[in-house]
């Protein structure tokens, strides 16, 4: 009798552990948004960032204050040469393919005075905030 319960327990055991999946931390981006000194350019600057983060799947959504859409979604690798703006924006990097901390993109404040940034890669939103 106590070994048919040990096998039964072991079978449901290793049944209900096949559906249990681990919880695992969401991807984010840490980065901090400040007005440069001339108040010309919304300077956001990352402080952490997910391994493997790269150019080409990470994208840029900037909304207006109403919650429309002011810059549909867009890769960073469109963004990059800074000093020369797309659609108001750049990204001021080390010129590799992926995305590291100390990298900034820069919104011109004419364009964007105010609104919201969302990065997202192909799984997740990795940053959302408010910028005023």
């Amino acid at each position: 009798m106590v070994a048919i319960t040990v096998v039964l327990a072991a079978v449901l055991y290793v049944m209900v552990n096949q559906f249990i999946t681990p919880v695992t931390p969401g991807r984010t981006l840490g980065a901090e948004i400040r007005k440069s000194q001339d108040g010309t350019t919304w300077v956001l600057t990352f402080v952490s960032v997910p391994p493997g983060l790269g150019m080409g799947e990470t994208k840029l959504t900037i909304l207006r204050a109403d919650g429309t859409t002011n810059l549909t979604a867009t890769a960073f690798s469109s963004l990059s040469g800074c000093p020369a703006y797309t659609s108001g924006t750049c990204f001021d990097g080390d010129g590799d393919a992926s995305v590291n901390v100390t990298e900034r993109l820069l919104l011109q404040s004419a364009w964007y005075p105010r609104g919201r940034v969302i990065i997202a890669d192909a799984t997740s939103i990795l940053f959302d905030r408010d910028f005023l």
